[in-house]
């Protein structure tokens, strides 16, 4: 390679931007063929809406020509008791899962 290459992988998304994990892309939103950029941004704003229920955080970032959406990396804060972690991202906390923080107990 010359130079002019970037590399579409979510690692060296990652390594671009410390604190935030890639969870979406590579989209081709500066294509040429303006159906395929259409349907490219599309995708991408669409995720992008998914993303900020789960992350306020969450943003569309250009990696050379292609766009990433990436999202703060989840905060995880352990008790002896329960597991808890920023966000909703689905992941269990503690014996039962409870989406209200004031029935949780610790």
């Amino acid at each position: 390679m010359n130079g002019k290459y970037i590399l579409q992988s979510a690692e060296h998304v990652e390594a671009k931007y410390p604190g935030y994990t890639a969870v979406a892309g590579p989209y081709g939103v500066s294509f040429k063929d303006l159906t395929l950029r259409r349907h490219e941004r599309a995708m991408c704003v669409r995720s992008h809406r998914d993303q900020l229920d789960a992350c306020p955080h969450a943003k569309v970032v250009m990696h050379g020509p292609k766009a990433w959406i990436i999202r703060k990396k989840p905060l995880e804060l352990f008790s002896p008791t329960a597991t808890f972690t920023s966000g909703k991202l689905g992941i269990k906390g503690g014996r039962s899962f409870v989406e209200n923080k004031e029935r949780v107990r610790v």
